[in-house]
């Protein structure tokens, strides 16, 4: 006899080799060894920097080396990753220029108040 697996899918995996196993009582069973390489572009990354860190509840990334207050305040480097969808880094495989841009979403002064922008107020950063 014979049973087919049709579809199987996994959600966003990482670039690796994977391993199936199919089993049955009584009988030998049987591995199926792939590999999945690293895809298409899906999401930018900015969470590179030596200071920077993720927060655990939501992911997002944060600086935690603070700026100095001054008339002009030069943000440190920041080196934008293209990723897949599994987050692996997509280096130079897919071969396209993209163009990222910035924009300051919000600020939150010393006192915890949130002060929302949108793009049009500051244009786009540098």
């Amino acid at each position: 006899g014979e049973v087919g697996y049709d579809g199987i899918t996994y959600l966003n995996p990482n670039a690796g080799v994977y391993i199936l196993e199919f089993t049955s009582d009584g009988l030998l069973p049987f591995a199926l060894t792939i590999q999945i390489s690293v895809g298409y572009p899906f999401q930018l990354d900015v969470c590179n920097c030596e200071t920077c860190v993720r927060r655990d509840e939501d992911n997002v990334c944060m600086e935690e080396l603070p700026y100095p207050s001054d008339e002009v305040t030069v943000l440190r480097d920041v080196l934008v990753q293209l990723l897949d969808a599994g987050g692996d880094w997509v280096r130079n495989k897919w071969d396209q220029a993209r163009n990222v841009t910035a924009r300051l979403e919000f600020t939150v002064d010393t006192k915890g108040n949130r002060i929302d922008y949108n793009a049009t107020e500051l244009g786009l950063l540098k």
